[in-house]
């Protein structure tokens, strides 16, 4: 095939040096381009006659594709094609503030948290369809849909841009969703937190997990990447490293990128023995592990456990079961990790704390840049003793709450 090929080339530049199209440079060689059926460009090449000009062209040729295939191969990851479409069709069209923050903690948060790592033409319709399906189990259907657009954008954008033969988000269809209930954003009760513990008393990792977001309402993004090394057990405190999400897709806007918070003496106890248990092999390793294969929680999973936790508790609180499957509800609230952060800030807020101090320990965006603290002796000079009020109630109301779930 290829010797058919040369042979032909030849024939087409002997013709063409015969008719005197190609002329001899000072050199004495003939200069000459061709576009090739499958090649995106003009091919250049020299030679001193027809057959190395055909020789050379079709070298020039294979190097030119195998080194589209590289870059191919190097913008294929989902993450560098869901940056690109983020950047050229949302930030690029120069959308409203608000809808391009909504674009990228949508993306960052959901979208490259489970698709991040594949290769764009390694994703099919079934595993796009598997993760709507599981977030409709979690989240309303405007939360839903639009994580749905986002990925038809995605995979369309990757599509003109020839990295994939076909769009597997075409045929995508809404899952039934949740219903959007307001409550879910009220801060968790000490009865709630009661009812959740009881239901997961043969979970210690969860029960560690409930514990540590009532007292200090961290973020989902910054609990599952607490690492053993942001805590330091002789000094007391827990290094956040995470405060935005800051992981794919970056904005100018990154104040409050860490911060550090006491630790509690019940959460340090707790901590102690699920270390003592895991064994950790490296004090890099992640603190909290999936429960089957033992690798780093996500926030993908973490929001698979509270809505599994959430049925747990309706079915300890009396709901009908029949078939596995609850047929009658009782009053217990659907609440999220986020109810639980809003509940420590409505708590500083009645202990009448200053505003730059609950800033701080929340992880809010400072009012002011003299609120933001950065170091460990900061926050040892200025801030650990501010926190001694609020954790001792916190820490009072927990013992009450543990010992009311074991009863």
């Amino acid at each position: 095939m290829k010797k058919a090929i040369i042979s032909s080339l030849i024939k087409e530049l002997q013709i063409k040096i015969d008719s005197g199209i190609l002329t001899k440079n000072e050199k004495g060689e003939y200069k000459t381009s061709k576009i090739f059926y499958d090649c995106n460009s003009r091919i250049y090449a020299r030679g001193h006659n027809a057959e190395e000009l055909a020789n050379n062209l079709l070298k020039a040729k294979d190097k030119r594709l195998n080194r589209e295939k590289t870059n191919i191969l190097l913008d294929s990851r989902f993450d560098s094609v869901a940056v690109g479409w983020y950047d050229t069709m949302i930030k690029g069209r120069k959308l409203g503030e608000r809808n391009i923050i909504n674009h990228k903690v949508l993306i960052n948060k959901h979208i490259i948290e489970e698709f991040g790592h594949c290769r764009i033409y390694d994703i099919k319709n079934q595993d796009l369809q598997n993760f709507l399906n599981a977030k409709g189990e979690q989240y309303s259907f405007s939360q839903v849909n639009k994580l749905k657009h986002c990925l038809e954008g995605i995979f369309t954008y990757a599509y003109v841009n020839r990295l994939i033969d076909f769009n597997p988000a075409l045929s995508l269809k809404m899952p039934k969703c949740q219903s959007f209930n307001k409550e879910s954003k009220n801060p968790v009760s000490k009865e709630e937190l009661t009812l959740a513990l009881k239901a997961t008393k043969n979970d210690f990792q969860m029960m560690l997990i409930l514990i540590m977001l009532y007292i200090y309402g961290l973020r989902t993004i910054e609990l599952v990447n607490l690492k053993w090394n942001n805590i330091n057990f002789e000094k007391d405190y827990i290094y956040v490293e995470k405060s935005k999400y800051t992981d794919a897709i970056t904005t100018i806007d990154n104040e409050t990128v860490s911060r550090y918070l006491p630790l509690s003496p019940l959460v340090k106890n707790l901590l102690l023995q699920l270390k003592e248990t895991d064994d950790p092999d490296s004090e890099n390793q992640y603190i909290f592990l999936t429960k089957n294969s033992r690798k780093p929680l996500n926030t993908t999973t973490l929001d698979k456990y509270f809505h599994t936790l959430n049925r747990t508790m309706e079915i300890a609180n009396g709901a009908t079961v029949f078939n596995n499957k609850i047929i009658e509800y009782t009053n217990v609230r659907h609440f999220t990790p986020y109810a639980f952060r809003h509940g420590v800030a409505t708590r500083f807020d009645s202990m009448n704390y200053n505003d730059a101090i609950s800033e701080q320990f929340i992880g809010h965006k400072p009012t002011s840049v003299k609120n933001k603290y950065y170091s460990e002796l900061e926050f040892e000079m200025n801030l650990r003793g501010n926190y001694d009020s609020y954790m001792n109630e916190v820490e009072t109301e927990l013992q009450i709450i543990l010992t009311d779930s074991l009863k």
